[in-house]
């Protein structure tokens, strides 16, 4: 009955929209994506069926459009489309689909992204399960994320341990400054079900942008970036990348047109320019009814890459005035056109002219005293320009001051960018192999300087120094020569973006006029003079078209350097040397050097091996950090790679300016228990200095299950499998570590065992250590820095990875791990009194030891976990009182919180390594799937019965918690739980495609509406659901009901300025009720929302009820339970009223600004005819 019902609302809702899409013109079909740029009409190709890229597949809701959306075939309503290949600009007019409106500085405009993955094999590709382990979706800066990963639901991963939201950094390779999503799960393609599979990942409450065009998604697979153009496996081809047209009015307007050369290099005037830029329409919007300025100051933009040779496009914008601006790389911002005045639906086209900023180039030279010298050794260089004077290096860099700099590495290694190719690490290129980096990134083949190589600035040329000349681009072997720009062609390129329609950010600017200051950065130098003061270095960009090169000679000295061994010690006051021993091969030891104030002057890392008694290691700066050597394959880290810490931290290299330094060092296990003062002078002097670390206190522990009785019991672990997190604390509380075990090739985790009562148990692997703690194993666990993996496209090569907002594990990423803020070490034990606490699925610790240790001494304490409570819950589905299974296959979340709203215990559906157990609907209807065991909800389940132990593993934002451990009953708690459970759904019982009604609606409500913006799922449990108490060891059972709520679907469309409909996406549909206020947003037209059931007044709105851009509509329902498709069709009516209409009192005065800015504009005009 559910799925024929199912099937019923799903046809129902077809025959409606057909009804009256009937009376939309038949529109040119097809899911449009970015496609790639070229020169001619047109100027994409393969964005759109049937020439789509083979591979995985990006699509986005709103965008891709309703017939894609509900999989229906032509005639139907397309989503975006491009305007040069679709009719949209056939005479005169411009009426885009799928596009929702800008938010204004008054208000935000509000809805929801779908996102979508599928996967196209092509022909020639070998027939084999595709399977990625994560994606990546970087979001437009200019979107906003209103919540964070609360907001996010998908159905790669029920687990929000699984999901990170940030936004990733200024230098990021891709996306600068961008937001981003990461899942981590499997998305899989396989071969038995014909490669049919869809993932999809939605994001609630995003505000828009408010600035209009057309933006794109970019989406990474495998945490691995496209390295070319054209059919791929290995993650999402650039083609596939899916995008949004975000529009300044109902009725927008589209400015196309060319970037041309504009400058005195004759045989390239008048020619389009082979670079990425941007164009921007600014201005003041008008009444589109009336032509009236409204006051409303609007901005659109177009990027364009360098395939496209300058043709730009700038789409929604609103009717108004507008002024264009237009940059390329090395080429400054300009303004090309004034006081355009565009109305609704219309298109212009002009060629525009742009003139080549200035070119920078200049000479480091390696001082030693007053006289030039050889460098150093073989390192990068790395050059920086400024727009305002900086700093000596120890002081914080002002970040926002930096306009451009010399190639960094698109990946966080420091060698993957512009050495032995692009992303290719090997160990046997010591010294590593340079390579030439040339400008652009990405653009036409052949490039303009025949050596096409990412991640230049410049001509191509060669961004390392060495003793022998052989790579400082004919500075020989004192000096070292960089340009940015190409005289006669670009300047230096300015403002990195990642807008621009292609994998990798880059530049779509030039200097603008005014004074710039250079740093440069090598490891072992400092920018000074002889005396050692900081030198500062500047040049001038003029007025004027052509400013003309500029040259700049630099001198960079060698720093000082400090070799400090490390003497290992057993106890306090020993003499004698003795090796660090194991269990593992060895340890990490990291130094620095701070100055009286604390600022990190010098940094390096070494490994020391089990048997080594003493140890040497170099500062002599920043930078060139390592090598890596550690000695087990797949280890932490990469054997053998050096490290520097700009990628990580934002510090650069450097050398050591002269001063008096505290060296510091930290090693797992060891202590240094004074601190040596060391004075380094300029010009490679070196400091020998020798210091001593002592071995630290060690605290052996045992673990044993036990029962609740008195005297307790020994019982065998009840949950075999499960993670036991063991951890020390100080005497303040602060966590020191996790207790782990060696077991011959790796730092293990602790697991409980089967049929044993203790850890370590009598059967313990004599070869593995015992549960001892000395400190902390991050280090040696995590290593420097997270580990290459295998290169999908260079045989027996590794690559870094591609997705760089964080560098997930490592000591490089961040100081905490190894110190604590007063700089003192977190990786060994001091003499004094410490706690242990264990935290695992099914128990509890009722008692806390405490433990007193002395350095160099081991002190013995044991732990006992009692056995907690289970509790059993049997959800039995119904509709309308009568036993009805739910019509998708679904995720299920259930939480038990004690009397003090503390989350005491939850587990989830569709996380494979959460203990989720059910009795009914262990195998999933579809055909594919039989005799596959599933972990969620499967569509037809009747009862389920769920088995709730604790937290494992669990992860949950509602209440910031993240944690393992069992749930506690009586004597220790006396009071009861409260249950709660949720279903949201993810698929349709016999297809991936197209989505279930509502799809990924309902996390978090939970009855509560405590966050709304996530709208409510299918079920609801009517009552407020109790767990009386039961004491330790025992178990509660509990019988509820989950009713089907009431689903309402349907699409709301509108009337253009030329009497055709549309479909309107983010309109707001909200439902006012005995029971509340229920708000969803339409996708390309779509909505649906699971109401409980009752009467409601149905409003739909596209901007505010007040009727902006369409008349608002309202209407009674009624929702019975268990309802599908009884939704409403809307069309609205243009309202004649512009968004947004202004504050009367605001609208006075903008319009008042506006006019000036009009009147200045004519002036100027007429005084420049």
């Amino acid at each position: 009955m559910a799925e024929l019902r199912g099937r019923l609302g799903f046809s129902l809702l077809i025959v409606l929209i057909l009804t009256f899409m009937l009376q939309i013109p038949t529109p040119v079909q097809g899911h449009y994506t970015l496609g790639d740029s070229q020169p001619t009409h047109p100027y994409r190709s393969g964005d759109v069926e049937p020439n789509h890229v083979a591979g995985p597949m990006g699509y986005v809701w709103p965008g891709a459009g309703l017939s894609m959306y509900l999989n229906q075939p032509q005639p139907w309503v397309p989503g975006y489309q491009s305007p040069t290949t679709s009719p949209l600009l056939q005479g005169n007019y411009y009426s885009p689909w799928a596009s929702i409106l800008t938010s204004t500085p008054e208000r935000q405009n509000v809805g929801d992204l779908i996102f979508a993955v599928n996967f196209t094999k092509h022909p020639e590709w070998p027939e084999i399960d595709y399977k990625y382990n994560d994606i990546v979706i970087y979001i437009p800066p200019e979107f906003r994320l209103l919540q964070s990963k609360d907001s996010v639901s998908t159905t790669i991963t029920n687990h929000y341990g699984d999901i990170t939201v940030g936004s990733a950094d200024s230098l990021d390779p891709f996306a600068p400054n961008w937001s981003y999503i990461k899942v981590s799960g499997t998305l899989s393609f396989l071969v038995k079900h014909g490669y049919r599979e869809w993932y999809y990942v939605r994001v609630n409450a995003v505000a828009a942008p408010t600035i209009a065009g057309r933006y794109v998604f970019k989406i990474f697979l495998n945490q691995t970036y496209p390295n070319r153009s054209g059919p791929m496996y290995y993650t999402m081809p650039v083609e596939n990348y899916p995008v949004l047209l975000v529009k300044g009015e109902v009725d927008p307007a589209i400015i196309t047109g060319v970037v041309k050369y504009g400058a005195w290099n004759q045989p390239l005037y008048n020619l389009p320019l082979k670079l990425p830029g941007r164009v921007r329409a600014v201005g003041v919007a008008e009444d589109p009814y009336t032509g009236k300025p409204t006051g409303r100051l609007v901005e659109a933009r177009g990027y364009f890459n360098a395939s496209s040779n300058g043709y730009f496009e700038v789409e929604g914008l609103a009717p108004g005035v507008y002024d264009l601006y237009a940059s390329a790389a090395g080429y400054p911002e300009e303004k090309v056109a004034s006081n355009i005045r565009l109305l609704r639906g219309k298109s212009l086209h002009l060629e525009v002219y742009l003139n080549p900023g200035a070119v920078v180039h200049g000479t480091i030279y390696s001082k030693h005293g007053y006289g030039e010298s050889p460098w150093q050794g073989q390192r990068p260089v790395r050059v920086e320009i400024y727009n305002a004077p900086q700093r000596e290096v120890r002081q914080p860099i002002n970040e926002a001051a930096l306009v451009s700099w010399s190639p960094i590495n698109q990946t966080h290694t420091p060698y993957t960018s512009y050495v032995l190719g692009n992303t290719i690490w090997s160990m046997g290129a010591v010294p590593p192999t340079p390579k030439l980096a040339a400008f652009p990134w990405e653009g036409p083949s052949p490039s303009k300087d025949l050596n096409g190589v990412y991640n230049g600035v410049g001509p191509a040329q060669y961004w390392w120094v060495d003793p022998y000349g052989q790579y400082t681009n004919g500075g020989g072997a004192t000096g070292f020569n960089f340009q940015f720009g190409l005289e006669g062609r670009y300047g230096a390129p300015t403002e990195f973006d990642g807008h621009v329609p292609q994998v990798f950010a880059t530049w779509i600017n030039g200097l603008t006029p005014g004074t710039y200051y250079v740093r440069a950065w090598i490891n072992g130098y400092v920018q000074a003079d002889a005396s050692g003061v900081f030198a500062e270095y500047s040049f001038t960009v003029p007025e004027g078209k052509w400013p003309g090169d500029v040259y700049v000679a630099m001198d960079l000295r060698v720093g000082g350097w400090i070799n400090k061994t490390v003497h290992f010690h057993d106890f306090l006051g020993a003499k004698i040397d003795q090796p660090i021993k194991g269990p593992d091969p060895g340890r990490y030891l990291i130094a620095e050097a701070r100055d009286p104030q604390g600022h990190l002057a010098a940094f390096n890392f070494t490994y020391v091996h089990a048997r080594n008694s003493s140890c040497t290691i170099t500062l002599n700066g920043l930078g060139m950090a390592g090598p890596n050597l550690y000695p087990l394959n797949g280890g932490a880290g990469d054997q053998g790679m050096k490290y520097f810490l700009y990628r990580y931290r934002r510090i650069r290299d450097y050398g050591i300016t002269p001063g008096t330094y505290i060296i510091r060092v930290y090693m797992r296990g060891y202590l240094q228990v004074s601190l040596e003062n060391v004075t380094v002078s300029l010009s490679g002097g070196q400091v020998q200095v020798s210091n001593h670390m002592y071995r630290g206190a060690g605290v052996n522990i045992t673990l044993y299950s036990v029962d609740w009785e008195k005297p307790q019991v020994e019982r065998p672990w009840t949950w075999p499998g499960k993670t036991i997190t063991l951890t020390v604390y100080d005497e303040g509380g602060a966590s020191l570590g996790s207790v782990k075990y060696w077991s011959g090739t790796a730092w293990s985790d602790l697991k409980q065992s089967l049929g044993q009562t203790t850890l370590p148990h009598p059967n313990w692997n004599p070869s593995y250590s015992k549960l001892k703690f000395n400190g902390s194993l991050t280090l040696e666990v995590d290593g420097p820095a997270e580990a290459l993996k295998a290169s999908p496209y260079y045989p027996d090569a590794l690559t870094a990875t591609g997705w760089t907002p964080y560098l997930e594990a490592g000591f490089i990423k961040s100081e905490s791990t190894y110190k604590r803020a007063d700089h003192t070490s977190k990786m060994a034990l001091k003499t004094g009194a410490y706690t242990v606490k264990a935290y695992t699925y099914g128990y509890i610790q009722r008692e806390v030891p405490t433990v007193y240790a002395t350095m160099g001494g081991q002190a013995d304490t044991s732990l006992k976990l009692t056995l907690g409570l289970n509790l059993t819950v049997t959800i039995i589905f119904k509709c309308e009182g009568l036993i009805s299974p739910p019509a998708y296959n679904m995720s299920a979340r259930i939480r038990v919180y004690n009397e003090e709203n503390q989350l005491v215990a939850a587990s989830t559906t569709s996380y494979p390594a959460n203990p989720f157990h059910y009795l009914n609907g262990v195998l999933s209807n579809h055909p594919s799937f039989t005799g596959e065991a599933v972990n969620h909800v499967p569509a037809g389940t009747q009862v389920l019965t769920w088995l709730v132990a604790g937290l494992y593993d669990y992860s949950d934002p509602v209440k910031a918690v993240n944690a393992t451990y069992g749930l506690a009953g009586a004597p220790d708690y006396m009071g009861n739980w409260t249950l709660e459970v949720g279903f949201v759904n993810w698929y349709r019982s016999n297809a991936w495609y197209p989505p279930p009604p509502a799809l990924l609606s309902g996390e978090y409500n939970l009855g509560k509406l405590l966050y709304a913006y996530n709208h409510l799922g299918p079920y609801e449990v009517k009552q407020t659901i109790t767990i009386p108490n039961v004491h330790l060891g025992g178990e509660a059972s509990i019988q509820i009901q989950a009713d089907l709520r009431g689903l309402i679907r349907g699409v709301v469309s509108g009337y253009t300025w030329s009497d055709e409909l549309r479909t309107l996406s983010w309109a707001t549909v909200k439902a006012q009720g005995e029971t509340g206020e229920y708000i969803v947003y339409t996708l390309d037209g779509l909505y649906e929302s699971y109401l409980p059931p009752g009467f409601y007044n149905l409003t739909v709105y596209e901007w505010t009820l007040e009727g902006q851009g369409h008349s608002p509509y309202s209407s009674c329902i009624a929702v019975a339970e268990g309802q599908e498709a009884e939704g409403v069709n809307i069309i609205l009516k243009a309202s004649s009223i512009p968004i947004p209409e202004l504050n009367p009192k605001i609208q006075a005065l903008t319009l008042a600004a506006s006019a000036a800015i009009i009147r200045w504009r004519r002036r100027t005009n007429r005084l420049k005819g």
